[in-house]
């Protein structure tokens, strides 16, 4: 709850008098973040260029859900399998951390998005090259 107190005097040049104006309480409830709202505030400071393209990209991927799993076989170049699995909010894939579970993290998460973002830009995400994204701009 945030509370104010306004206290105001009045100069009158003419007369030199000062009117002392009674100070008034001010209360404004602020309402607690809720989780998603976090996330979102999160996706969008992790992007500042692009907040809303980041914040769709990742709905599309997650449902902005943070322990969002796909089982997907993730491939090598020699078309072998590497591993399985894509994590958290922005799906981060298994080949690109050693230990996935610390992706569950929002914050870990979005961290190595960003990584991943600036070495590839949006590439990376099927929601972004497959167009799934826009959906939720």
């Amino acid at each position: 709850m945030l509370l104010s107190i306004a206290s105001v005097a009045l100069a009158n040049t003419k007369t030199d008098t000062i009117v002392y104006v009674k100070p008034e309480v001010i209360v404004e409830e602020v309402k607690p973040e809720t989780e998603t709202e976090k996330i979102e505030r999160l996706i969008m400071e992790t992007w500042p260029e692009e907040p809303q393209l980041a914040l769709a990209i990742a709905k599309a991927e997650s449902g902005l859900v943070p322990t969002a799993y796909n089982p997907e076989t993730h491939y090598g170049r020699n078309g072998q399998p590497v591993c399985s699995g894509s994590v958290g909010i922005m799906q981060i894939a298994c080949v690109h951390v050693s230990d996935k579970t610390t992706l569950y993290d929002v914050e870990t998460n979005l961290k190595k998005a960003r990584e991943i973002y600036d070495e590839s830009g949006w590439r990376p995400w099927g929601a972004y090259t497959s167009g799934a994204y826009k959906r939720y701009q």
